[in-house]
Formats: structure tokens, sequence, C-alpha cells
């Protein structure tokens, strides 16, 4: 029996998590993708070509975050990320 989770956005941030403010994480913003699936050890030699890269699949491990989007973000907080996303980062 599976328990559902909450609504969230993905979007693609360059530079990422590093890119965003310490307060991000307080407003449930959270990276998506700890790695590439090319990355893990026994999936490596399976997915991998003869570059061992992938540069797409990298660039969204480094630049997905989501976004929370369920009935319990409060106004205000809808707000703060809004505001944060739309702040020049350097």
């Amino acid at each position: 029996e599976g328990v559902a989770g909450w609504l969230r956005l993905p979007l693609r941030v360059p530079g990422g998590m590093g890119a965003l403010p310490e307060r991000a994480r307080r407003l449930g913003v959270a990276p998506s993708y700890p790695t590439t699936l090319a990355e893990l050890p026994r999936l490596r030699p399976l997915l991998a070509g003869p570059e061992r890269r992938w540069p797409g699949a990298e660039a969204l491990a480094r630049e997905l975050v989501t976004l929370p989007t369920h009935s319990r973000v409060a106004e205000g907080e809808r707000d703060s990320i809004v505001a944060l996303l739309q702040a020049p980062r350097a």
C-alpha cells in the first residue's frame, strides 16, 4: 500500500541549490537528483558510452531543484519562493 507524497514542481536553476540562498531550503526548495544513473557503480558499465559521460544528465543532476506546491504551503511562503527565484544571482 503506497503513501501519497507532497506535490512538487521541478525547476532547472543554473547553479542548482548552490546558486540559491540558504533560506531556499527553509522554504522547501530541494535538490532533485544527487547523481546520474551512469555514476552509480552497478549501472555505470551498462549505461555509460565510450566517453563515460552523459553531459545532459550531469547538468540535470546539478541544476534540477523542486519547489513545494502542495496545499500546506502558505501564501506568504509562496510569495517568498517567487521572490527568491526572481532575485538576481551572482
